[in-house]
């Protein structure tokens, strides 16, 4: 069969359930179930913040521009009350690893990620071991949020970088300096955070083969 078989359509991997098992018989009730599930074993915690500074061209996520002090409050809120959701569901749940993700979490602002960061450890064990990661976007790797991650301890940093090339940033609306990128990566590992992985991008607008 051979390498042909994956290419074909799949459901986006970065969520679970996927895309696929959702329908509209789909409720609290099932959603519950799935939960009860977990009961005594361990799980990630995923935390997705739907928020950008400003919108890349070449991105699929569910995420829009937002800055909006009010609706930034009213994400932090809900997001604490799914966490107490999830919590009176699953008391005994112990928290594996945690991943921040989105969009770009720190659009979500320092303080509010330490907020809803500490609702999380006030209602949810977690492993001796486990990770906490979360996405950054260097061009807004400012000390204030590497001092926020510092004190959700953040263990893994993920920066997204797509492509050098700046044809294919023009083409992507993702204007990102070599040096921008340095320089969020020597704030991170100032602060201590030493595991730092590099997300790039092929088949983007204007990149070739070479």
């Amino acid at each position: 069969m051979g390498p042909a078989i994956y290419d074909r359509p799949v459901p986006r991997y970065t969520s679970y359930p996927t895309a696929a098992q959702f329908h509209g018989a789909v409720g609290p009730v099932e959603h519950r179930a799935w939960l009860g599930g977990l009961a005594s074993g361990s799980a990630t915690v995923y935390l997705h913040v739907p928020f950008c500074a400003r919108l890349c061209w070449y991105c699929a996520c569910n995420t829009s521009a937002m800055s909006r002090p009010d609706a930034l409050d009213a994400y932090a809120r809900n997001l604490q009350r799914e966490i107490d959701f999830v919590a009176d569901a699953v008391p005994d749940l112990l928290v594996g690893s945690i991943q921040w993700g989105g969009g770009t979490p720190s659009q979500l602002g320092a303080a509010r990620l330490v907020e809803v960061s500490r609702r999380l450890a006030a209602r949810f064990d977690r492993a001796s071991d486990a990770e906490t990661s979360m996405e950054v976007d260097p061009r807004f790797c400012y000390e204030e949020l590497v001092a926020a991650m510092n004190a959700m301890g953040v263990t893994r940093a993920s920066l997204g970088v797509q492509d050098f090339d700046i044809g294919v940033q023009q083409a992507i609306n993702r204007l990102q300096s070599f040096d921008d990128t340095a320089a969020a990566i020597a704030r991170l590992r100032s602060a201590g955070i030493a595991r730092i992985n590099i997300d790039l991008v092929y088949g983007l607008p204007q990149q070739t083969a070479e």
